[in-house]
Parts: C-alpha cells; structure tokens; sequence
C-alpha cells in the first residue's frame, strides 16, 4: 500500500515537523484507537444538539440527519478508495498497515474526524441554516461512527458480526483484503456496484492475519516494510482501482 519509515525507506517519507510525527505515531496507538470512538460519538451528540436546538419541525430535522447518513455511503466509498488506497499519504499508510495485520488497532488520529466534520459544518453554514447544517452534519457523523463499529466488528468480533447480521458484509470485506482493488465498501455495496468494483463474496477465500504484532513503540518492523513496498509496486499498475478505502 504504502513504504512505511524504515531505515531504508525514510526518504519516501520524511516528516515535515514535530507534529506530522506526532500525528503518525498515534494512528498506529493503541490508546488512540479506543479514544477515537468515544470522542467520535460525542463530537456527533454536539451536531444532534445544535440541531435540535435550533427551530424546525420533527419530520424535516430526520429528513435533514437521514441525508446526512446517506451521504456517508459514499463519502466512506471515496475514502477508502482515492485515500485509504491513494497517494503516499500518512492515511495510506496507516491503512497499508491495516491491510498487513488486519487485527492492528489502526485509526485516524483523535480529533482529526471531529475538527473535519467542524469543517464541513462552518462551509454548510455559509450557505444554509445552522440548524439544517447540524443535523446534516450529525447524519454524516452518525454515517461515520456506524462504519467504524461495524467495520471493528468485522475485523475483531467476526463470530458475533455473523449473530447479529453481518456475515455477509464480513465476506465482502474479506474479498477487499485478499483483492484491494474491489469491494471498498465497508457498510455497504451500493458505491461499488456504482463505480463497477464490486466482486461477489462467492467462493472467496478465507482473511489471512498476520499475528498480532508487540507494541510497536513507534517504528515499523521491516516485514511491514517490505509487505507495502510490495503492494505499492503491484498496486501501482492499477492507479483506478487502488487511487483510495
């Protein structure tokens, strides 16, 4: 996916200051890993509350958060696909990593998603009402937590993933590790059957996981190292279907 700071391979990526350092090492933290989902699922109860708070009736504030959530579907979709498995990128990385040991606690760095979803909600407000730009907001957020859950189900959880439904979406995903040019959505197939890169689960093989690395303490070992040089060179071929997860 992605060359990883290696000795050898510092060159390909080299920190531009203290806190782009800083911001790599906690997407591969563990502790970063269980705060993102605490600080994710109260940053969209703040959207919901604002929302709320501000006039409008029942039915249009569910319509407002409901496009919100639909909107995930390929927002997700584009991430995962022109980010996740895009340009050399601290997210490529991460998701490189990801693709190695599918059972590492990778994630977005604490507060990253937050300050984005503040983003997107001051553009809103610019040209919509607060109100109406919250509860959109709040859907996409909501979009968002729903990924993250099931897509740590499927990846930690995989016997209670199938008791509550998700054996399927487990097989797809699995196709997405064994191929990474296919299935990039998590919650749903809609986007890849859109964009043409959906690939049944028929007779897919079985998620192959790398043990469960030590603590990394902050540096990569050379088999990750080499595991995404590997699937930079043979992912470079393909720049359509590897552009982002």
């Amino acid at each position: 996916m992605i060359d990883a700071p290696s000795d050898r391979g510092r060159a390909h990526v080299r920190p531009r200051s203290r806190l782009f350092l800083t911001a790599e090492r906690l997407v591969y933290n563990p502790i970063n890993y269980r705060l993102v989902l605490v600080v994710d699922a109260v940053g969209a109860s703040l959207f919901l509350l604002i929302g709320v708070w501000a006039p409008g009736s029942s039915i249009a504030r569910s319509l407002e958060a409901a496009v919100g959530f639909i909107a995930w579907g390929l927002l997700e979709y584009a991430i995962h696909r022109w980010i996740g498995h895009g340009p050399r990128s601290i997210a490529r990385r991460g998701h490189a990593y990801h693709h190695s040991d599918d059972t590492a606690l990778v994630a977005a760095p604490v507060f990253v998603v937050l300050i984005g979803a503040f983003g997107v909600w001051a553009v809103l407000s610019l040209a919509i009402p607060i109100g109406v730009a919250s509860l959109f907001v709040f859907g996409l957020y909501l979009g968002y937590n729903h990924y993250a859950l099931v897509h740590h189900v499927l990846h930690h959880h995989e016997t209670f993933a199938g008791h509550i439904g998700l054996h399927r979406l487990d097989r797809i995903h699995r196709v997405h590790h064994a191929q990474p040019t296919v299935n990039f959505g998590v919650t749903s197939t809609l986007w890849d059957r859109v964009f043409g890169t959906y690939q049944t689960p028929s007779n897919s093989p079985p998620r192959h996981s790398a043990p469960r690395p030590k603590r990394l303490r902050y540096r990569f070992r050379s088999t990750f190292s080499r595991t995404t040089r590997s699937y930079l060179t043979s992912s470079s071929h393909n720049p359509s279907a590897t552009s982002c997860e």
